[in-house]
């Protein structure tokens, strides 16, 4: 079975606008630092409440959080396996160094 090689990427609630803004660098940033590997970053600003002035939200909203994506074929089997959990946070801490005036970066 494949293990998950695609992920969302979920900055921390300040850093947000900013990481919007340079989504196309940040993302060529952790492919470059992370080959064979997708990332797509979440604009928060762009999720709906879910109920009653809730957000969505994952993990603790002042790191980032790195979800793989995953699915099922309906049957209870699962298309992709979760990656290690150290991968999850070796992507997190990458994220955390992210630098947007790195112009080698530049999508």
């Amino acid at each position: 079975m494949r293990v998950a090689s695609v992920f969302m990427i979920m900055p921390p609630a300040e850093l947000n606008e900013e990481l919007a803004k340079h989504a196309d660098q940040f993302q060529c940033y952790l492919a470059t630092e992370f080959p064979g590997y997708q990332f797509q970053v979440v604009d928060l600003r762009m999720l709906r409440p879910v109920e009653r002035g809730q957000k969505v939200r994952f993990g603790d909203g002042t790191t980032f959080a790195v979800l793989p994506l995953m699915g099922s074929t309906g049957v209870g089997e699962r298309t992709v396996e979760m990656p290690p959990s150290e991968l999850i946070l070796e992507i997190s801490e990458a994220c955390s160094r992210f630098s947007v005036n790195r112009r080698r970066y530049v999508a």
